[in-house]
């Protein structure tokens, strides 16, 4: 979770009412869209032979890399949550070796923030202070200081509630410094509101200025509602 906001949030990043991470194939979000949006579709799915959705060991799986800045499945596990870093001015990592499990700014103090985001606990994550230089982006070719993240336990992490818990660290050690980041595109031109999209939560960036609470614990809640398409057991 969250689940994402029709109402004010709906975009080409995310255009229905599912959590960010919502654990599903591609044929099962078909079912589930086929039933609950696109009624007038027919389809059909030919199941994967031998699937098993609760494999999820990293040296398990042979990657094909789905954009040019996430090459191997580390970093797909983390942009989740970390890819909620392009709603603020905070540098994510892009044209590095590391992106979106690196993330800083050139005004952020790297061990206050390494000590801030291990006080929190997060699960199956490990953070180390980190700096390196920025090659794309509102910082390119400055230092940027800050943290590096590693996955420690993949059955235990947390990606969306660590991405959240970052961008709260961040907001809480540097008030003065945060800002929401334009982020244009083909789909957004004017860049505005992005962390709205990324996030499915209208006034996502205010939330976070006023340290409210995001609801991420909505299994119960999206189980019942899925449980139903799912093409192969849990």
């Amino acid at each position: 979770g969250p689940f994402l906001d029709e109402q004010a949030c709906s975009s080409f990043i995310g255009r229905w009412n599912i959590p960010i991470k919502h654990c599903c194939t591609l044929g099962e979000l078909a079912l589930y869209f086929t039933a609950t949006k696109i009624s007038r579709l027919h389809i059909d799915i030919i199941k994967v032979q031998h699937y098993n959705r609760t494999q999820t060991a990293l040296h398990d799986f042979f990657f094909t890399p789905s954009s040019p800045a996430i090459q191997n499945i580390q970093t797909a596990l983390f942009y989740p949550g970390t890819g909620l870093l392009e709603g603020i001015n905070i540098d994510e990592g892009r044209g590095t070796l590391k992106p979106f499990q690196q993330c800083g700014a050139p005004w952020i103090n790297a061990k206050e923030l390494q000590q801030l985001l291990q006080q929190k606990n997060l699960p199956g994550l490990s953070v180390t202070a980190t700096s390196y230089t920025a090659r794309a982006g509102q910082y390119a070719n400055k230092t940027c200081y800050g943290v590096e993240l590693h996955i420690s336990n993949e059955k235990e992490f947390m990606a969306v509630q660590t991405g959240i818990v970052l961008l709260q660290c961040i907001q809480q050690l540097y008030p003065q410094h945060i800002a929401e980041r334009l982020y244009t595109t083909n789909a957004n031109p004017t860049g505005k509101g992005h962390l709205n999209k990324l996030l499915g939560i209208n006034n996502a960036f205010q939330l976070l200025q006023t340290g409210q609470p995001v609801v991420t614990d909505i299994k119960e809640e999206w189980t019942g509602k899925i449980n139903a398409f799912l093409l192969y057991s849990l």
